[in-house]
């Protein structure tokens, strides 16, 4: 009987160990949060940004402006003194985040849910618009633009973005 009980205790404990162990994994394995995964592509542009039609100078910034609207402002490129870009990340489509460009320079390309919906804010001093897609200021590095196009895909998702349905 002794043996028997011993015998069930250690199966007991070896199987909660095992259950314990699965959920440090688990909790381990948590998504970035919203909160990270913007500071991730601030920090990208912010030691990546390829500087090529733009001054040395020139400078990309991330910030959250309210839920879910990134705000990206680029300073000192393409002859436009600052420009802002807003994006309603609710309103874009996760599956039509695309990188372009090549192995030396590329960008990330975003595109609404859907494909006509201008929603895209672009401002600039004197000028304002709203358009369906945006093409983000260029990165260093394809394999980094690579990464970047998750976090924006990631972020996305987070913020409630949705696939078209075909």
């Amino acid at each position: 009987m002794l043996k028997n009980t011993c015998s069930l205790l250690l199966i007991f404990l070896f199987s909660s160990s095992f259950v314990v162990s699965s959920a440090e994994e688990e909790e381990e394995k948590k998504d970035p949060t919203l909160e990270e995964t913007v500071s991730y592509i601030a920090k990208k542009y912010e030691k990546n940004l390829d500087h090529t039609g733009c001054y040395e100078e020139a400078s990309v910034t991330v910030t959250m402006v309210e839920s879910c609207h990134l705000k990206i402002t680029i300073l000192g490129c393409q002859d436009a003194p600052k420009r802002d870009i807003i994006l309603p990340l609710e309103k874009l489509d996760p599956s039509k985040v695309e990188v372009v460009g090549d192995d030396e320079r590329s960008s990330i390309k975003l595109t609404t849910t859907e494909d006509d919906e201008k929603v895209i804010a672009h401002v600039q001093p004197n000028n304002s618009w709203k358009a369906p897609s945006v093409k983000l200021p260029n990165i260093r590095g394809y394999d980094r633009t690579r990464r970047l196009s998750r976090a924006f895909r990631h972020l996305i998702s987070l913020c409630g973005g949705q696939e078209e349905i075909f």
